[in-house]
């Protein structure tokens, strides 16, 4: 008997140890990847799609012109340091809508620095949000729209089998003999179940998602933190018949030789009477009447992943991050030492706005579309994780809209222009509502110089009325003149050091004097005479009149 109890302290100790570096080994890469980018497979079609469907009124939705603008899947990708896709899919719905509500703002920023402060309860939750993904989540939002049956057109006829094999084992108590005749149904039933088992898998594996996703739920709610969870045990009473049907549905894997015998005699047994379909039927219709409590623990989760990702991104040591100053005022955008955060070692820059839109102009190189991307990115980062990457960062609340990054579509055969065309003809569908921010660069630049000036004029012009915000750049220094005094004028420059342009990237008030494209080429050793002539006539021009009235 002593040695009996050694050995089941032995095994007991193995089992302990066993679990404990597990255990370890998940905190040492919860550590090691802490403050940092994470490299993992990102599925965005499935994001998008989520996205979608999660916020049906919301107060402005990113354009995929504007999406595309701020490099989207980059971006979400340096920013996404959750665990689960269901914070994945949280995360990138709250990037691609910003908000106007300045205390939901303020709460978010509120969970992601609880979790800075307070680490131990954080790699707590990080523990169960590693494992929950582990165990899967990617198909429990299919749940949220669906019908209640898996089983389809056969429904009727898979009870029509079950009740004939109740009726054959009932029948054979009193005539056993009846029991040959009822063994082909029997056989069919083993059958029919084992193949619809195989079918399917993945509503069986969604199935496993959701059970655990209560099980994630149930332990997060016992860790006490800044999380809103007052509905959470109601929630997770709702889908308590779930629970216990599912508990019936699976069985576990099977252990040793009498568990594994006992195990198959039980399957047996469900093929028999498929009990498994049924089950798997009501399951689903369980969950679909209980979606409602499914998606607030789906949030319930996501809520947690998210906030400690946004804590990981603002603890890498790489980016210095503040809190944005939302303001009621109007057309009011000012910061300073703003980044962008793709670009390593990043000029700053400042910047400031009151009342008025800005027009910019310099050369290429100079740093203007950049610049413009980083006026985008975290006009939207303050009104979605409610941060920027700046020392300060000033704004009235704002809906962006963007036509930076624009290419031909050869295989639709629209060219550059008419691309540019009907982007921005969306822009001034927009002008009713106010408050919009309209981020254009190099406008109408596919297109020849005196209709690009006057197309320019008119548009950014008709754009900047009312409250709502142009900040636009251009080679055409005409348009300094015709856009004064309603936009206040910025520049980028360069300067020119033994033959070699040096851009030093920083915005400055005020209108560009001077341009460069002849001394490139000049400095790319150009024939003399073409370089000579290019001056010569660029002389003859400043000297002309512009040719037309763009008043």
């Amino acid at each position: 008997m002593i040695y009996l109890l050694i050995g089941c302290g032995i095994l007991l100790w193995f089992i302990i140890s066993f679990f404990k570096e597990k255990d370890k080994k998940l905190l040492e890469e919860i550590r090691m990847n802490w403050g940092r980018p994470m490299e993992k497979y990102r599925n965005f079609q499935s994001l998008e799609k989520y996205s979608k469907a999660d916020d049906p009124e919301p107060f402005h939705t990113l354009t995929f012109q504007t999406l595309k603008d701020i490099d989207i899947e980059n971006l979400f990708s340096l920013f996404d340091r959750t665990a689960t896709t269901i914070g994945q899919q949280l995360l990138y719905n709250r990037i691609t809508f910003p908000i106007n509500n300045l205390q939901k703002l303020k709460e978010r920023s509120g969970q992601s620095n609880y979790f800075i402060e307070n680490v131990n309860k954080r790699e707590s939750v990080q523990k169960i949000l590693y494992k929950q993904e582990k165990n899967g989540t990617s198909g429990i939002t299919q749940l949220f729209s669906g019908e209640n049956s898996v089983t389809g057109k056969n429904k009727t006829l898979y009870k029509a089998l079950t009740l004939l094999a109740i009726a054959g084992i009932l029948g054979s108590i009193f005539y056993p003999v009846l029991i040959i005749l009822f063994i082909p149904i029997f056989g069919a039933n083993i059958m029919i179940q084992y193949v619809f088992k195989y079918t399917k898998e993945k509503q069986y594996n969604i199935l496993s998602e959701v059970y655990g996703l209560i099980r994630s739920a149930q332990k997060l709610k016992k860790i006490d933190s800044i999380i809103d969870s007052n509905s959470i045990p109601n929630e997770i009473k709702s889908l308590k018949g779930f629970v216990n049907n599912y508990k019936f549905l699976n069985f576990g894997t099977p252990g040793d030789d009498l568990t594994k015998a006992l195990f198959y005699f039980l399957e047996l047994i469900k093929a028999c009477f498929l009990t498994e379909i049924h089950l798997l039927n009501n399951s689903y219709a369980q969950i679909l009447t209980e979606r409602e409590s499914l998606k607030q623990l789906y949030k319930f989760i996501g809520e947690y992943d998210v906030a400690i990702s946004t804590a990981s991104l603002k603890s890498d040591k790489r980016f210095n991050t503040c809190i944005p100053d939302l303001t009621d005022e109007k057309k009011v955008l000012k910061f300073t030492n703003a980044i962008h955060p793709f670009i390593n070692n990043c000029v700053p820059n400042s910047f400031s706005l009151n009342d008025k839109s800005a027009f910019i102009t310099g050369s290429n190189m100079s740093g203007k579309s950049t610049f413009l991307r980083t006026i985008l990115i975290n006009s939207i980062l303050a009104q979605t994780l409610f941060l920027c990457f700046a020392e300060n960062y000033t704004s009235s609340f704002i809906k962006p809209f963007s036509s930076i990054k624009i290419q031909d579509d050869l295989l639709e055969g629209s060219s550059f222009f008419f691309e540019e065309v009907e982007i921005i003809k969306q822009m001034t569908e927009k002008i009713s509502s106010d408050d919009n921010l309209f981020v254009i660069d190099e406008i109408f630049k596919g297109t020849n110089t005196i209709e690009r000036i006057s197309l320019a004029k008119a548009v950014l012009h008709f754009l900047n009325k009312q409250e709502n915000m142009v900040i636009a750049s251009s080679h055409d220094l005409e348009l300094i003149e015709l856009l004064s005094p309603e936009f206040q004028m910025f520049y980028f420059t360069e300067t020119i050091k033994e033959n070699q342009l040096i851009f030093d990237h920083s915005i400055r008030p005020g209108s560009l004097k001077t341009t460069n494209a002849i001394k490139i080429v000049e400095i790319e050793n150009f024939p003399k005479e073409i370089v000579d002539e290019a001056y010569k006539m660029t002389n003859e021009y400043k000297n002309r009149s512009f040719g037309v009235s763009l008043n």
